[in-house]
């Protein structure tokens, strides 16, 4: 089992090898790790090596530093001057919460972003402040609208987060598609078929192949159908629209056109609940509306009833104390990254603790 430390000492090495200040390497790597620590590993370190192509193919620009370029009495426009995303999308939240503090509510937008990562780390970052977070961002074209068979808008992940008093606190964070293409290419990369409610091949199909989306024209099928379809819309406006970064089809794919800038765009809304109501009464009242959810009448051979982001803080806690633990090919995939950036001896310093 790897120690936190050692494993986000080993990520922040790689980003600073590649051209990031030391204070940026360790945000990102502090980011990264804790998605593992979580179990959010679809949008962890696994993504390191697709995240270093993106850099040094020129999309990602090191040292590029988000700059506020407009703003109003409770909102602010970021442009992130293709900054890595989860630099920008750092920024963007403590810029909402930096607002919300002296007006109730903060709205920031980011053009010009890429890849994020994990968008419930940045709501959570606002539950953890005391207030309510709302994180939306717009990808390239992946998912299929409703009535269509092929990629025509992105699947558009949310988060939702919200402070408590005594328990976890709650964390939505999802896309709007029925699963995540980072979990498609990880069922491809684990050799297992996906369910059929996820994607659909190029003819419109349903399909549990993953390579019929991965290699063969296919797309990702919205949740619940027209719904998570109208979410995504208005996803894209929010986080596209509002922004001024690129929609739909004009954002280029973080993934493989990695000399280009992908021009997300992203949205965060912070709510600071003491400018609502004292403190210590919302806590109380969130903590009771926990348990009166907990307290509902399970169905048969349900033991728990978990809150959203329940499970992610378990997790956490979990790691915490015994260590992360990584697959085989995963451990692989950093030796490689190491042995190409001439940190052979930090990865067996990481090695030493597997």
């Amino acid at each position: 089992m790897i120690n936190q430390k050692t494993f986000e000492s080993f990520c922040s090495n790689i980003f600073e090898a590649v051209g990031f200040s030391a204070a940026d390497a360790r945000e990102i790597a502090e980011i990264l790790v804790r998605s593992d620590m979580r179990g959010v590993v679809s949008h962890g370190t696994r993504l390191i090596p697709k995240l270093l192509l993106h850099i040094q193919g020129g999309g990602v620009d090191p040292r590029a530093k988000p700059e506020i370029v407009e703003e109003g009495p409770a909102w602010s426009m970021i442009d992130a001057h293709g900054a890595m995303g989860h630099l920008a999308a750092h920024r963007g939240a403590h810029v909402a919460m930096e607002t919300a503090r002296q007006s109730g509510i903060g709205m920031a937008g980011v053009r010009q972003g890429n890849h994020l990562g994990p968008l419930g780390a940045y709501a959570l970052m606002c539950a953890e402040a005391g207030m309510v977070g709302l994180i939306s961002c717009n990808t390239n074209n992946v998912m299929a609208v409703t009535g269509s068979c092929e990629k025509s808008i992105g699947n558009n992940p949310f988060a939702f987060a919200a402070p408590t008093g005594n328990e976890p606190p709650i964390v939505l964070d999802m896309a709007c598609s029925a699963a995540a293409g980072n979990k498609v290419a990880m069922a491809a990369q684990n050799g297992t078929s996906i369910p059929p409610e996820w994607t659909i091949d190029a003819e419109g199909r349903a399909t549990t192949d993953p390579l019929d989306y991965l290699q063969r024209g296919g797309a990702l099928l919205p949740v619940g159908g027209h719904k998570g379809y109208g979410l995504a819309i208005m996803v894209e406006v929010l986080a596209g629209v509002l922004t001024g970064a690129s929609l739909t089809g004009d954002i280029k794919s973080w993934v493989t056109e990695t000399d280009q800038v992908s021009d997300e765009g992203y949205s965060f809304i912070a709510l600071d609940v003491k400018s609502f109501m004292p403190l210590s009464e919302y806590q109380e009242r969130i903590d009771g509306l926990i348990r009166r959810i907990r307290s509902s009448r399970k169905a048969k051979g349900v033991d728990r009833i978990y809150l959203p982001g329940e499970i992610e803080h378990e997790h956490e806690l979990k790691t915490r104390a015994e260590g992360i633990s990584l697959q085989d090919w995963h451990v692989e995939s950093l030796k490689k990254v190491a042995v190409e950036l001439g940190l052979v001896s930090q990865f067996a310093s990481l090695e030493a603790e597997l």
